[in-house]
């Protein structure tokens, strides 16, 4: 007995299911709208090939794609791996050179977000969130890198960053209108500021330029169906390495922490 279909459209799952079964995918997976109809999609990520592994091993689905499924979980389980050994100090933090060392345990959520991908970094107010995200600049291969932050920390974060990583080019974005960035420089800079009320205008140049993405302040994305948040989305995801940072990062409701 099957209880519906999955299939894999390449870049993520669209499932086809009896009625019961959407209600407990919806439980399952929040960045599935409660409104969905009968068709639920999802992003294709290695944690979503896990949990609908183990989903079908209790409502039985037939699966157009299934060796995807079995690779992602199978690469999910391995991070969790690498993340218990980072965790349990059974292997010590990448090195990030920085020109004033950083702390152990921002060495340790830089390497999180390294293994990850992806990080949410909710430290308290004063724990040095910032050189966290400085830290995953020292490597080239994550330049140029995005920094979007509230409409007054701009200058704040090249002043870190001038500090702890002097040898990088830093370039605040003066229009929400694009412009040349490699005007009066031979090279893009290493790293753009952006505040988020600029963001939306600069989505399409942005989105497959920036490797790495730092939110400061990330709770400003907790609306999904704002400007900001979709000019952020579309260049998140064709960057290589995305990290937020906020001592708060929900006002309300747990579900913002997907967003």
């Amino acid at each position: 007995m099957t209880f519906g279909q999955i299939r894999h459209t390449g870049d993520g799952w669209e499932i086809r299911c009896e009625a019961h079964v959407r209600t407990k995918l919806k439980r399952l997976f929040p960045e599935v709208n409660q409104r969905a109809g009968e068709t639920i999609r999802l992003s294709d990520n290695d944690e979503n090939c896990r949990d609908l592994l183990w989903f079908v091993d209790r409502y039985p689905m037939v699966i157009e794609g299934y060796d995807r499924l079995r690779q992602g979980a199978s690469s999910h389980v391995e991070q969790e791996s690498q993340v218990a050994a980072l965790l349990e100090s059974r292997r010590p933090p990448d090195n990030f050179s920085l020109a004033v060392p950083p702390r152990e345990y921002q060495q340790t959520a830089a390497s999180l977000a390294l293994i990850k991908s992806g990080l949410l970094v909710a430290d308290d107010v004063g724990l040095g969130k910032t050189v966290t995200g400085i830290c995953l600049m020292a490597k080239s291969d994550h330049l140029p890198v995005l920094v979007v932050t509230l409409t007054h920390l701009p200058s704040q974060w090249a002043a870190e960053l001038n500090r702890f990583a002097p040898g990088l080019q830093v370039h605040i974005l003066k229009s929400g209108k694009p412009y040349n960035l490699l005007k009066k420089r031979d090279r893009l800079p290493d790293v753009i500021i952006s505040n988020y009320h600029k963001l939306h205008g600069w989505a399409d140049v942005l989105s497959g330029l920036v490797r790495y993405v730092v939110f400061d302040e990330i709770q400003e994305l907790r609306h999904p169906d704002s400007n900001k948040y979709a000019a952020a989305r579309f260049i998140a995801e064709k960057a290589r390495l995305r990290v937020g940072l906020s001592a708060t990062p929900i006002y309300n409701y747990g579900v913002e922490f997907y967003n």
